[in-house]
């Protein structure tokens, strides 16, 4: 793939993308496990996919780690990044009521409990 620069078929590693639409906490975070739900588009129904999860300052990136067929990555359609050439959907959420505020509140909490400690 590297060396070929082809990027083979997006079932090889499903990505899809969720955008925070408003402000919140500014910050990066590690990698992480994590199971995304995909909604249902027309004829296709909602799934959840674990994943690993990327999380560059408002954007989280989704890489299906297994479970996807061929056939379930083009039933996701323009969710996942390349199924389709001319579209690409990206869901939204706000700050507010994202996963990321959890888990940057829950990092928070925990370092505050082991600082704590000493």
């Amino acid at each position: 793939m590297i060396i070929s620069s082809e990027a083979g078929p997006p079932s090889f590693y499903p990505l899809t993308l969720t955008q925070l639409s408003t402000l919140g906490e500014r910050h990066n975070q590690a990698p992480s496990k994590f199971l995304k739900n995909i909604p249902a588009v027309d004829d296709a129904d909602g799934v959840s996919v674990p994943t690993n999860r990327f999380y560059f300052d408002g954007l989280a990136c989704h890489v299906a780690l297994e479970g996807w067929s061929s056939d379930k990555v083009e039933d996701a359609g323009a969710f996942v990044v390349g199924n389709d050439p001319d579209v690409l959907i990206v869901q939204t959420v706000t700050w507010e009521e994202s996963s990321q505020k959890i888990f940057l509140s829950e990092a928070i909490e925990d370092s505050f409990r082991h600082i704590s400690r000493y």
